[in-house]
């Protein structure tokens, strides 16, 4: 059930006020900023283009047998390249938010104090609600907020706004909830810069022709012909012309692709050159996923062997034999995908072809009928034996690390897996424990011992091994001597009051400990080191905002040294991994001192603060994640370790034991269970007149084109652009672009295999066609992110904000929704990837306002460049639900055994209202915010508390359901439910927000379908703007002169 809604109010949430901003063109500006004037267009570049061609692929290649020409010695055998996709299926549209027409017209309220009335809208576009005028700011002081909903009266920014409303007489209206003002947080200016990603920051100029003359309601080659049979047949007839391959072929080449859970491209139709390429706008790349599971029921997939110690592939480019080849001489000899070389067939692989050139027994070869399968792999795919799976687990104990539970956090998360036997590799599994502060400290695992024995070496600048042996030992056969030693590790540091940590000098020691097996280093680590090897120093700007004020200078963005680059280069080459977990804690504040159970010491009746409410939990000290503040950990420098080894980064800002701990076990138990393969290569390799020209992802490239990945697992993805090479030339029959990713790994029960995943895309001429074959967003998504990200971190400059290529993404897809037919799937195609872009926009990855810190913004590029599709999405178009306006329904469990969920809820405060509370979620964590006037006997039934006022943050989301009330375990199913569908890979912590708290801005800082300070328009707005390709309205106004010289640009 749906709460009801505010009447009249605006789908917006946050408009800010620009008083000496440079004014907008194209109309769009004109009553929308105060000067109401024209600016100057800005020219655009190739906005989502790729970077300069990579370099070619060696003729042989590691992927070949051992004397293979192009092949280095060392490598011979590998072979392989990035690999992505989603099993899951692309979400249902979130419902659209449709604003009732008002009986009066009243101004809407947003978080920045500000308002910003609707653009007029000089055509009318049935398809998108528009924005009723609001009335002046006197008329809206004078009129009260009937129905006791929240609405705080404006301040000084809205009396100095523009006045424009409505004529007529006032009529009464309802008002709902509007976030609380806050302080106006100014828009990095757009910096007009290129590099090599190709881009151009700045506005588009209007009419460029980046549409191709295609838009709503008209088009060259896909208008009103397909409304009539007779066009329709000839439009279908010159569209097979150009495209090379019928409707009833493209079918076919799908049954025998890839499945998109590995191999997802952004389009299903490749541009034939690349000027249509640039004409279109669209990026073109593929997402990879290669070890992605396929979910409960499906095939696995199947594997194969040739026999006699071979593998069939081809003698030039090295590509394996696979269901797109061609077969001529009677089955003698096959014809290659990629390069067009004909091949000789082995004798024991010969088999006749039938009339139509396939061969005979193909239905029986996985290789020849399957667009993936694995091969195992033989002995000269091997440079030694297949190692076992190996953890090494090192442990900050530093006292920062103690004081916030991090030892004991980790300890118990760890034992936990090791004792429910979730490691792979049974018997043959490894394992190692190290702690560190300023010293490095080892620990002798021996099955023999009841005790654990310690040795300290303080030489963090040389660091050495004291032992030769029982450091690295057999996980089943030393387990208990493991456990024993995990419990003991936090009574032994627990008064340790060292406050130095050699974070570089134990990761050091750590790969020492393992350097001849390989494996996987798991980092548990509080601060940045301080003493040993790989001390970085980093000077932080405090005047440009500082820590927790949202840095403008994009180096902060990048490593301040190549310390940990180079040292993760060092462990990729000894086939190690880093996956690292960065728990900050929390520094005291003001909020703490208020805090009516914050219990420094002892605490009040059993366990509460002194005062609280019987039952309720002690607070821990710290602010909480995100309601206080936490250290900076500066995480661009320190993220090279993770990056260059395949491994994973996961960040815990304001960490305490109290509120991370479930989230720690959880994710930590994932890390350790899921499916990895180890000591893997990869590559990809496109057919001829295509090459790769960007790769996105974790891994360290060595040579031209390989992919080293000292680990791999299921979760993992990579993202790859690719572009025409107009060098090499294509073939003038071909009508395809192929295109194969190759894992060459080693399971973890031994056995050393090779994935093959091979995807045939029809190529095109018909622009119309290439844009109504955007995949279904996803990938689409995917890579304009990577691309986003590039182009964040290009060198010199100021980090800038990312409009004009998000502008022609937009652009692309209005293109690609006009172009699909029936009419009526177009709208839906444009609200699904125009809310999606949206949430590109104002996520923390890229909105360019001052609450993200250089910290987060690294960390959500990190989670951007290897989370799957799915999470993505979920990421950027998180759900809404109501958890007061229930039925009986909601929270029960149905026949299947499925928990009932609410009706989800359009992502705008336009639905709020102060009398309840609200749950968000976003694959990665969850928001409950809690109205002043909610129902005291809800807040009775689901927390325990008597009233508002009693109502902790941190208490409360510990104690929620506790209460064992009908309601209170019905809200608590909902959230686990929530958490079943989003465990993987995260676990989402649960955080409460009280209405009027200064982190309830992270709640609406997620509710994409509302106005933000850096992109001022509401979700009708903004799709109504894509539609008209009035492109210029997403770029915030420019700084002045005199603005732009005081920020030092």
């Amino acid at each position: 059930m749906q709460p009801s809604r505010g009447l009249g109010a605006t789908a917006g949430g946050y408009a800010p006020n620009y008083p000496s901003a440079p004014p907008h063109s194209n109309g769009f500006s004109q009553g929308f900023y105060p000067n109401n004037a024209t600016p100057a267009k800005a020219p655009y570049g190739n906005a989502i283009g790729g970077g300069p061609p990579g370099p070619q692929a060696p003729p042989g290649g590691p992927g070949a047998p051992a004397g293979t020409p192009g092949a280095p010695a060392a490598m011979a055998g590998y072979y392989g390249q990035d690999a992505a996709s989603t099993a899951q299926q692309y979400p249902q549209q979130m419902p659209f938010s449709q604003p009732q027409q008002p009986q009066q017209q009243q101004q809407p309220m947003y978080p920045g104090q500000m308002h910003a009335p609707p653009p007029p809208v000089q055509q009318a576009a049935p398809s998108y609600p528009q924005q009723p005028p609001p009335l002046p700011p006197q008329q809206q002081q004078q009129q009260a907020a009937p129905g006791g909903r929240y609405m705080p009266a404006p301040s000084a920014p809205f009396a100095a706004a523009p006045q424009q409303h409505q004529q007529g007489p006032p009529q009464q209206q309802q008002a709902c909830y509007m976030p609380p003002p806050v302080q106006q947080q100014e828009p990095l200016a757009p910096v007009q810069q290129s590099g090599p990603g190709g881009y151009m920051m700045g506005v588009l100029r209007q009419g460029s022709g980046s549409l191709g003359g295609v838009g709503p309601g008209g088009g060259a080659a896909g208008g009103r012909s397909s409304y009539y049979p007779a066009a329709a047949a000839a439009a279908a007839a010159a569209q097979q012309q150009q495209e090379g391959v019928s409707q009833q072929q493209a079918e076919d080449l799908l049954q025998l692709n890839a499945p998109a859970a590995f191999v997802r491209p952004s389009v299903w139709r490749i541009p034939s050159s690349s000027s249509l390429r640039h004409k279109c706008h669209l990026p073109l790349g593929v997402v990879l996923q290669p070890l992605a599971s396929l979910g409960p029921g499906a095939a696995s997939v199947p594997r194969i062997s040739f026999g006699s110690g071979l593998v069939i592939r081809c003698r030039r480019c090295r590509t394996y034999v696979n269901a797109f080849v061609t077969w001529e001489a009677n089955g003698r000899r096959w014809v290659c995908n990629m390069c067009g070389v004909s091949n000789e067939t082995p004798q024991f692989y010969c088999a006749p072809i039938d009339a139509k050139g396939r061969r005979e027994d193909a239905a029986e070869r996985p290789e020849l009928s399957r667009g993936s399968f694995e091969i195992i792999a033989p002995g000269d795919y091997m440079i030694r034996p297949p190692q076992p799976p190996a953890f090494v687990f090192l442990i900050d104990v530093s006292h920062q690390a103690v004081a916030a539970g991090l030892p004991a956090a980790a300890c118990s998360s760890i034992a936990a897996s090791i004792a429910a036997d979730r490691l792979p590799g049974d018997s043959r599994a490894l394992a190692a424990v190290l702690t560190y502060d300023s010293s490095v400290h080892f620990y002798r695992l021996d099955a023999s011992q009841t005790r654990p024995q310690l040795f300290v070496v303080p030489q963090v600048e040389e660091i050495f091994l004291p032992l030769a042996e029982n450091l690295f030992v057999p996980l089943q056969e030393c387990k208990e001597a493991i456990l024993n030693t995990l419990n003991a590790i936090p009574d032994i540091w627990r008064a340790n009051e060292c406050t130095d940590n050699c974070l570089g000098s134990a990761v050091r020691a750590a790969a020492m400990v393992a350097k001849h097996v390989g494996g996987k280093i798991l980092l548990f680590a509080s601060s940045p080191p301080t003493v040993g090897e790989g001390v970085v120093r980093r000077e932080m700007n405090r005047d440009k905002g500082g820590q927790g004020q949202g840095e403008r200078d994009n180096d902060l963005l990048k490593p301040a040294a190549e310390t940990y680059q180079t040292l993760g280069q060092q462990l990729t080459q000894s086939q190690l991994s880093v996956d690292m977990f960065l728990c900050p804690p929390a520094y005291p504040t003001a909020s703490s001192v208020d805090n009516p159970y914050y219990a420094p010491s002892g605490g009040g009746p059993q366990g509460g603060a002194p005062g609280a409410p019987p039952g309720a939990p002690r607070v821990p000290a710290s602010g909480g994640g995100g309601v206080g503040g936490c250290s900076s950990f500066d995480l661009a420098s320190y993220a090279s370790l993770a990056q260059f080894t395949s491994g994973e980064l996961r960040y815990y800002p304001g960490f305490s034991r109290e509120l991370y701990q479930d989230k720690l076990q959880a994710e930590v138990d994932r890390v350790l269970s899921r499916v990895t393969g180890w000591e893997a290569v990869m590559r990809v390799r496109v057919s001829r007149g295509w090459k790769v020209c960007e790769r996105h992802g974790r891994f360290y490239l060595r040579g031209a084109d390989l992919f080293v990945l000292p680990t791999v697992h299921e979760d993992q993805t990579f993202t790859v652009s690719l572009e025409p090479d107009e060098a090499a030339g294509a073939a003038s029959g071909d009508c395809l672009l192929s295109l194969q990713v190759a894992l060459l790994y080693t399971h973890s029960d031994g056995e050393r295999r090779i994935r093959v995943h091979t995807v045939a895309l029809p190529l095109t001429q018909n622009i119309q066609s290439l844009r109504a074959k955007v995949a279904d967003g996803r990938a689409y998504l995917q890579n304009l992110c990577v691309q986003l990200m590039a182009a964040l971190q290009l060198p010199a400059g100021h980090c800038t904000a990312p409009y004009g290529p998000v502008a022609a993404a937009a652009a692309a897809a209005a293109a690609a929704a006009a172009a699909a037919t029936p009419p009526a799937n177009n709208a839906e195609q444009l609200k699904r990837l125009g809310y999606l872009v949206m949430g590109i926009l104002k996520s923390a990855a890229f909105r360019n306002t001052k609450d993200v810190t250089s910290d987060m913004r690294v960390y959500c590029f990190h989670r951007l460049s290897w989370a799957s599709l799915s999470q993505v999405v979920v990421y950027l178009s998180p759900r809404l639900f109501c958890l007061t306006d229930w039925g009986d329904s909601e929270g029960s469990v149905d026949p299947q055994g499925c928990v009932l969920l609410p009706s989800a809820l359009p992502l705008t405060s336009e639905v709020m209202t102060q009398q309840a509370a609200y749950l968000l979620e976003n694959g990665e964590q969850m928001l409950l915010w809690i109205g002043k006037s909610v129902s005291p006997d809800w807040l009775q039934s689901v927390f325990g508390v008597a009233s508002y006022e009693y109502l902790h943050p941190e208490a409360a989301a510990q104690s929620l359901g506790c209460t064992d009330t009908p309601l209170g375990l019905r809200t608590l199913a909902v959230i686990r439910e929530l958490r079943l569908q989003r465990l993987q890979p995260d676990y989402m912590q649960l955080k409460i927000l009280r209405q009027g708290d200064s982190s309830e801005q992270l709640f609406f800082a997620m509710l994409t379908e509302d106005r933000v300070s850096s992109l001022p328009l509401t979700a009708s707005e903004f799709l109504h703007k894509v539609g008209q390709r009035s492109l210029p309205a997403l770029n915030p106004p420019y700084p002045s002169q005199q603005q732009q010289q005081q920020r030092g640009y």
